[in-house]
């Protein structure tokens, strides 16, 4: 299988404006849950079963499979707990593999934080990054630049 790079670089483009994304800070609930996964992964306390099972987190599971992502579980919740939909996860989780790609190391909570060390990209960011994502690419419809991707391209 042969990588079309310029596929690889559109990504990169989109994958580094999400990293570079306009934040806003957590809410207070959001700070809460993101300190209990701190203190989770501190312990070395397992992720719940049923969080495991939980929608968001198992498209973050095997979203980051596909991508050939290594990320642990308290970050995969993590992000999770700052999606409001799918979308949201999939964004992650392709900027994530950027990341990951250029770090040459797993995603952990500390990771998560030097990425986004004021806050997460505010919604306004992720709509608009999501609208940039969709469209045409060389001249080629297709419908989301983040599923034209995936490990085999790396």
């Amino acid at each position: 299988m042969t990588t079309d790079f310029n596929k690889v670089s559109e990504w990169n483009i989109w994958c580094d404006n999400f990293l570079m994304a306009k934040t806003k800070a957590m809410t207070k609930e959001q700070t809460e849950a993101f300190f209990s996964i701190m203190l989770m992964q501190m312990d070395n306390r397992p992720i719940p079963t049923e969080v495991e099972n939980e929608f968001f987190y198992s498209v973050a599971s095997k979203r980051k499979d596909m991508m050939g992502l290594k990320i642990s579980p308290y970050a995969l919740l993590i992000i999770c707990i700052m999606s409001s939909s799918v979308g949201d996860v999939v964004m992650y989780i392709t900027a994530f593999t950027r990341y990951f790609n250029l770090a040459k190391h797993p995603i952990g909570v500390n990771e998560i934080c030097t990425i986004f060390p004021m806050g997460f990209p505010t919604d306004a960011e992720k709509n608009r990054l999501w609208d940039e994502q969709k469209g045409y690419f060389l001249n080629q419809k297709f419908d989301n630049l983040v599923d034209r991707v995936s490990k085999e391209d790396f």
